[in-house]
């Protein structure tokens, strides 16, 4: 049958600690299963090397490993997150370079907007950046509110699937900010601060959630 033969290789330099190593490739239609081989090059006499647990992910994002022992398992679904003792809800900034997996014309979530950053108590108390891909929108948005209150500022963008977004996001007590590939901040009024309890934010996903959004 179809394989994907060379077109898979990647090479990865080793060191003497443990290391995650990550591969993606597309599987041909119709392939029904799966091999990883993995070679050892430039090795010394009495050199050794040891490899534990790989894990095929069906989507482009590698999820957390789970060990399953040669049998089916189940997990709750990933994310990513940061200590809330690093931030601050009234003065901050917060930088990401992002590959997009979409077109700024698409709407993945139908309807729904991507998040790449969410410090929130609950959805009247948030601190958040995301891409709101709904028609007239395509723009990158920061939004912040206490209580309910609180407009956001959104910047348009434009970019094809594939393509990296680098995007700044500030915030004073005064106002928020967003700046996408170098560009000057779009910035707008909001002195509504709230006081967040919640002692992590999130990465790449919606705060009222568990499942990575964003890769």
């Amino acid at each position: 049958g179809s394989s994907l033969g060379g077109s898979a290789q990647t090479s990865h330099t080793l060191t003497s600690s443990f290391a995650r190593l990550v591969h993606s490739a597309t599987a041909p239609a119709g392939a029904t299963w799966a091999s990883v081989r993995i070679r050892v090059g430039g090795a010394a006499q009495g050199d050794h090397s040891f490899i534990d647990g790989v894990q095929f992910e069906q989507a482009r994002l590698a999820t957390p490993y789970v060990e399953t022992n040669g049998a089916s398992a189940a997990r709750a679904a990933g994310r990513v997150e940061l200590p809330a003792s690093v931030l601050d809800e009234t003065q901050g900034w917060l930088a990401a370079r992002v590959r997009m997996g979409f077109a700024s014309t698409d709407d993945p979530h139908n309807g729904d907007v991507v998040m790449l950053f969410g410090w929130a108590d609950n959805s009247s108390n948030r601190l958040e950046l995301f891409y709101d891909p709904r028609p007239g929108a395509d723009s990158w948005e920061t939004r912040r509110s206490a209580s309910g209150a609180g407009l956001g500022v959104g910047k348009p963008a434009s970019f094809a699937s594939g393509d990296l977004q680098t995007v700044v996001f500030k915030w004073t007590a005064t106002e928020l900010g967003v700046s996408v590939n170098g560009s000057a901040f779009l910035a707008a009024a909001n002195t509504t601060v709230p006081t967040l309890a919640a002692a992590t934010a999130r990465i790449g996903s919606n705060p009222y959630q568990a499942n990575l959004e964003f890769d």
